[in-house]
C-alpha cells in the first residue's frame, strides 16, 4: 500500500465521518487515563480467567511462569540456536506444567515456550477462540503481533523477518475478524492505544491503512471513545515510512478537534478527571512530533548540563555544537537493563564510524540515584552534582567509548516521543531529525541502512561493511523500560 493510498483513504474517512452514527459503548469500568502505562490488554483483559472449554485446574502463578520465561531467554540469548538443545531446554524449564492448567492470558504469554507437543495442545486451545466471535480472540492476535519473535510454535525461534511478517500477519488479523468492533466497544479506544503502542512500525506497516482508518473510532462522546487520543497519535508518528506527514497532519488536527469538543463536555459535567486529562492530550497533541512536523525537521533544542568521555569533560551545551555532524542519540539511565545490555551494540557503531563525522552521544537526565555495575544503589537525591561526579566512573566500568550528557529536559523527553529506553534519534548534518525511535540493540547492518545515507549527502564515502557472516538466528526482539505512569 502506497502512501498516496493511505492519504486517500483517510480524505474519505474524514469526509464522511460527521454523518457516521455514534456506537454506544457497552457498559464496564471506566478505561485508564490518557498516558497511563499497564499490561498488555490480553493481561489485562484475561488474566485469571480460564478458557471455558479447558479442563479445569489448579491456575499456575504467573510470576512462577515470568521467572522461566526469564531464564530461558537468558539462555537462548547465550546458546547457539541448536535445535536439539532448544527443545531439551524447554523441557527443563516448562516440562511440569500441564497445559489445561494455563489461563488463556498464560496461554498466550507462554504456552508456545513450552515443550512441543504441549504446545501444540496449548494452540488448539487459542484456536478455537480465533475461530469464534468472541473478543477474547482479538487478546491473542494482539500478543502475537506484540511478541512475534516468540509467537511461532517451532524447534527455534523465528529469524527477525519472518517474526515481523508473522506479528504483520497478526495485525492484519485483528483488523479483518469479525471479533473486532465488538471488542473495541467493550474495552474502549484505549484498549487499541495500550495493544499497539508498543508493536514494531515493520509489523503495523502493512496495515497502515487500517491503522489510520482507526481515527474514525475517536469522538468526543462518550468518555470511552476519545481515550488515548495523543497515544494514538504517537502510534502513527512512529509509521512515517508508511504514512505521509499530510495524512498524519490531517489526522492530528481531527483529533484535537475531538479533544477540545470533549474538554468543553467534561468541564460542563464536572468532570475534573476527564477534563485534566483531555488537557494533557491537547497539550501532547500541539507537539511538533505529534503535529507531523518532526521528521525532516530542525531537531528539538536539548539543553546540556553535563557533557564527558572518557578523556574528560567536552565543552557540548547543545545540539547547535554539533552542526556538521551526523548525531546519534541515544536516551539512556543508569537504572535501565535493556539500555546496559545494547552497549556492546552502540560500541560496535562507534568503531564502525568516524568520530569526525558521526557523534553519538549517551543522553540521561538527573534521576536521584545512581546504579553502579554490580554494586548497591547510591542515592543521589537532591544532590546532582554526586549524580554526575558517578558517571565517569561508570563511563569506565562499562567500557562507553561514547560521550554521554546530562540534559535538563528529562530522559523520557516528550519533544522525542520517548516512551521507552533505550531510544535512539538520528540527526543528519543540517541538524534535522532523519530518523527516530529505533533501538540500540538492531543489527549493525540496519543502522548502517540509515546513517549511510547521510554520510553521502555530506560527500562523505561510508566505510565499507564489515565481513561478517549472518547469524544462525536473529537476535531476541531487543527490550525496552517504558516510562512511568502520569500520576
Amino acid at each position: 500500500m502506497s502512501l498516496l493510498a493511505v492519504g486517500v483513504v483517510w480524505s474519505a474517512l474524514f469526509m464522511s465521518q460527521s454523518a457516521a452514527p455514534e456506537v454506544p459503548p457497552a457498559q464496564g469500568t471506566a478505561s485508564p487515563a490518557e498516558g497511563s502505562g499497564g499490561a498488555a490488554v490480553a493481561d489485562s483483559a484475561a488474566a485469571g480467567t480460564a478458557d471455558a472449554s479447558a479442563p479445569s485446574g489448579p491456575a499456575i502463578a504467573d510470576r512462577t511462569l515470568a521467572d522461566r520465561k526469564a531464564q530461558f531467554l537468558r539462555w537462548w540469548r547465550a546458546s547457539g540456536g541448536d535445535p536439539a538443545a532448544f527443545e531439551a531446554k524447554r523441557v527443563e524449564l516448562f516440562g511440569e506444567f500441564k497445559p489445561e492448567d494455563l489461563t488463556l492470558a498464560q496461554a498466550m504469554r507462554y504456552g508456545k515456550m513450552m515443550p512441543a507437543a504441549a504446545g501444540e495442545i496449548v494452540q488448539a486451545r487459542l484456536d478455537e477462540v480465533l475461530a469464534s466471535d468472541s473478543p477474547e480472540a482479538i487478546d491473542i492476535l494482539v500478543v502475537l503481533a506484540q511478541d512475534p519473535g516468540y509467537s511461532l510454535l517451532g524447534p527455534v525461534p523465528p529469524v527477525r523477518a519472518a517474526a515481523m511478517e508473522a506479528g504483520a500477519d497478526a495485525v492484519r488479523r485483528i483488523f479483518a475478524h469479525p471479533a473486532f468492533p465488538n471488542w473495541v466497544d467493550e474495552r474502549g479506544t484505549v484498549a487499541f492505544v495500550t495493544a499497539f503502542k508498543d508493536v514494531q512500525p515493520e509489523v503495523l506497516g502493512p496495515s497502515a491503512e487500517a491503522v489510520v482508518a482507526f481515527a474514525g473510532q475517536f469522538a468526543a462522546a462518550p468518555v470511552k471513545r476519545n481515550m488515548g487520543l495523543a497515544n494514538y497519535m504517537s502510534i502513527l508518528s512512529k509509521m512515517d515510512d508508511f504514512i505521509d506527514q499530510p495524512t498524519r497532519q490531517q489526522v492530528n488536527r481531527r483529533l484535537t478537534a475531538i479533544a477540545k469538543e470533549g474538554l468543553a463536555i467534561a468541564e460542563a459535567d464536572g468532570d475534573t478527571e476527564s477534563a485534566e486529562r483531555l488537557k494533557r492530550s491537547i497539550t501532547k497533541l500541539d507537539t511538533s512530533i505529534l503535529k507531523g512536523e518532526f521528521i525532516g525537521y530542525p531537531a528539538p533544542e536539548l539543553e546540556i548540563t553535563w557533557a564527558a568521555d572518557r578523556s574528560g569533560p567536552l565543552q557540548i551545551r547543545s545540539l547547535g555544537d554539533l552542526k556538521g555532524k551526523i548525531v546519534v542519540l541515544d536516551f539512556w539511565a543508569t537504572w535501565c537493563g535493556p539500555c546496559i545490555a545494547s552497549f556492546p551494540k552502540i560500541r560496535e557503531l562507534r568503531e564502525h564510524y568516524s568520530a569526525d563525522d558521526v557523534v553519538i552521544l549517551g543522553v540521561t537526565s538527573v534521576q536521584g540515584r545512581h546504579h553502579p555495575k554490580g554494586q548497591p544503589v547510591i542515592d543521589c537525591k537532591d544532590d546532582p552534582a554526586k549524580e554526575m561526579s558517578l558517571m565517569s566512573g561508570f563511563m569506565a566500568e562499562s567500557d562507553i567509548t561514547w560521550p554521554v550528557v546530562f540534559t535538563t529536559q528529562p530522559v523520557f523527553n516528550p519533544a522525542y516521543d520517548v516512551g521507552g529506553i533505550p531510544h535512539v534519534t538520528i540527526i543528519d548534518a543540517k541538524g534535522n531529525v532523519r530518523h527516530n525511535d529505533l533501538h540500540p540493540g538492531r543489527p549493525l547492518e540496519e543502522k548502517m541502512a540509515l546513517i549511510d545515507p547521510l554520510l553521502v549527502e555530506m560527500g562523505r564515502t561510508p566505510p565499507a561493511a564489515p565481513g561478517t557472516d549472518p547469524p544462525k538466528t536473529a537476535a531476541a526482539e531487543p527490550q525496552k523500560v517504558t516510562a512511568p505512569a502520569a500520576p
